[in-house]
């Protein structure tokens, strides 16, 4: 399904290693990698600093045409002033985004719980005018009202759907594609391990149904996995949504239906299940085997 786009929350990880990227890939040919498996990610590290444009130009050049980045906008835009006074800031930040061309994807406004709806006349004006596609993700529930959904429905701006502690769900839509934040909980995973350390498939399950009817519709959804939802996200989340919802074609040509090649652990050694279809989904477990991804539809 191709307005079905999942992905990550940063590609950049060592602690990957070994178990999705095998063990002696070097950390500069990480992205080639990820981009052979997956067609988007979400950069987190735009968040910290603006990249240069060498840097965003060998991303635009390590990925194959379709590929999508979606940038995180720079904390001094969001959190320090807070969309005040940022104009060059915010500037230099679009005009390396636009290093990407057809490689870029929606661009995050990720705000903290100190933003509060007080600010929206600010966002409104720093909404309009916009070149890009932007999406919003508030940690104030006062912004949860129809003024604030009026406002980035007027600029087709989305509304981030976040699985976290900090909201609650959402599922208001306010711009011709989703954006779907699986951010999970750090105080309950590391997210360092390399392995699955809580199991959200039930979750999953229930995600994959919301979106369902959006992709139904040809809607643009993008969706990423942060590395505490489940604590390994390139294994379990990303083809688990993917595979529930309809949203992978298959690419177990010569595998039996129902059949797979996994780790129950994560971690990559050869194993052979049947798996349990229910209803012609995905019932249990979506899985790697280097160097493809398997996964049964």
């Amino acid at each position: 399904m191709q307005n079905l786009h999942l992905g990550t929350i940063g590609w950049s990880y060592s602690f990957w290693r070994g178990t999705f990227y095998p063990n002696k890939t070097g950390s500069k040919d990480f992205l080639a990698y990820y981009a052979s498996k997956f067609s988007t990610v979400e950069v987190d590290n735009t968040f910290y600093r603006i990249p240069s444009q060498q840097a965003i130009a060998n991303w635009k050049e390590q990925t194959p045409d379709g590929f999508s980045f979606s940038l995180k906008f720079p904390g001094v835009i969001t959190h320090v002033k807070m969309l005040k006074d940022c104009q060059s800031e915010t500037d230099l930040f679009l005009e390396r985004a636009k290093i990407l061309k057809e490689k870029l994807g929606p661009l995050l406004l990720q705000f903290p719980h100190s933003f509060g709806i007080e600010r929206l006349s600010s966002l409104a004006d720093f909404l309009h005018p916009k070149t890009q596609r932007y999406v919003i993700e508030v940690r104030d529930e006062g912004f949860l009202n129809d003024a604030f959904y009026s406002l980035l429905r007027d600029s087709n701006v989305a509304l981030a759907w976040v699985d976290n502690p900090f909201m609650p769900s959402i599922s208001e839509v306010t711009s011709d594609f989703l954006y779907v934040r699986w951010e999970g909980d750090r105080e309950k995973v590391k997210g360092t391990l390399g392995k699955i350390e809580v199991d959200v498939q039930e979750n999953l399950r229930l995600w994959a149904d919301k979106i369902k009817p959006y992709l139904s519709k040809e809607m643009n959804v993008f969706g990423y996995f942060g590395k505490y939802y489940s604590g390994y996200p390139p294994l379990l989340d990303v083809m688990s949504v993917g595979c529930v919802s309809g949203g992978f074609p298959d690419p177990t040509s010569g595998v039996e239906k129902g059949e797979v090649l996994f780790d129950s652990r994560g971690r990559g050694s050869l194993q052979q299940r049947k798996m349990v279809l229910h209803n012609n989904r995905c019932f249990r477990f979506i899985v790697q085997f280097r160097p493809k991804i398997f996964m049964v539809i």
